[in-house]
């Protein structure tokens, strides 16, 4: 076997019989030929070497450095005597989107988000307790906030403990005190607490507001027990002893709950509800409704 390098090619002798043409596409392309140029079985092959296309380097995704640097400047600033929301209020016209996800993220690395929510409620019951030593006696008002707030920071003990602090104080519970735990309870996810609590109100009243009714279906929704919520509004609904007063605020907060869930047989039968009870749905009413399906 010889070769003849000319004019860029390789010719071979002694290629296989049969007449073959190969083209394979890649980075690099070969395209193989067979010819016959004379009567004897003189085989050549020509080899033809395309270009390589040379692979991209792979660039880094561009930083975005102003946002970074205003997230350690917010860092910088954020400590014991300056909380994070006094820094962010302080920041608030430059601070977007990108710079809540970087901060969020680089808080999420050390404790101090947890810090910042404890020293808020440290400072809280600071107040608070300033409060009791002070001439001037809290309000059941002020005990309703505190465990609103706690409930929301699903802080159950802490509820609880402001709850029976009312009664060690002679104080008398009132019904926006009661609807403050079942909202609590939900929040915590303590379903059957709530309902504990509810249940004694309706026990204990011969008149309950809507607004009683209204959160411990709050409740239900909020922990996505729909059939529940449901129950309990029918039970409400065919009570006939004048206790329930239901309302467009029960419809509202029903609808809205439903139509997130995509629960299509439940809103139907809601609606039937509507039309038998003469409340006509206006238009903030369905806004808010295609609110709670876009959250």
């Amino acid at each position: 076997m010889s070769a003849n390098f000319s004019n860029g090619s390789l010719h071979f002798r002694s290629i296989p019989t049969t007449h073959i043409e190969l083209t394979h596409i890649s980075t690099v392309n070969y395209s193989f030929r067979h010819e016959f140029h004379h009567k004897k079985p003189t085989r050549f092959t020509l080899i033809i070497c395309g270009s390589t296309i040379r692979p991209k380097r792979n660039s880094k995704p561009v930083e975005n450095t102003e946002a970074q640097e205003l997230v350690r400047t917010l860092l910088k600033n954020f400590n014991s005597d300056k909380p994070l929301l006094s820094t962010l209020n302080k920041y608030v016209k430059l601070v977007r989107t990108e710079h809540c996800f970087l901060l969020f993220e680089e808080l999420g690395k050390s404790d101090k988000w947890l810090q910042c929510l404890e020293q808020e409620f440290e400072k809280m019951e600071q107040v608070f307790k300033s409060l009791l030593r002070s001439k001037e006696r809290p309000v059941v008002s002020t005990f309703n906030s505190m465990i609103t707030n706690y409930g929301k920071a699903r802080l159950r003990e802490k509820a609880e403990a402001i709850f029976q602090k009312i009664t060690d104080m002679g104080y008398a519970p009132n019904f926006i005190t009661y609807e403050c735990m079942i909202m609590m309870y939900g929040c915590c996810g303590c379903v059957s607490k709530a309902r504990g609590v509810y249940d004694n109100m309706i026990a204990a009243e011969k008149h309950v507001k809507v607004s009683t009714l209204n959160a411990m279906l709050n409740v239900y929704c909020m922990n996505g027990l729909a059939v529940e919520a449901d129950k309990l509004f029918e039970t409400a609904c065919n009570c006939n002893n004048g206790m329930f007063h239901v309302d467009s605020s029960t419809y509202k907060l029903l609808y809205k709950s439903y139509t997130k869930g995509n629960m299509t047989e439940l809103v139907q039968k809601l609606l039937k509800h509507m039309d038998r009870d003469g409340v006509v749905p206006n238009k903030r009413f369905f806004l808010d409704a295609l609110g709670a399906v876009a959250s």
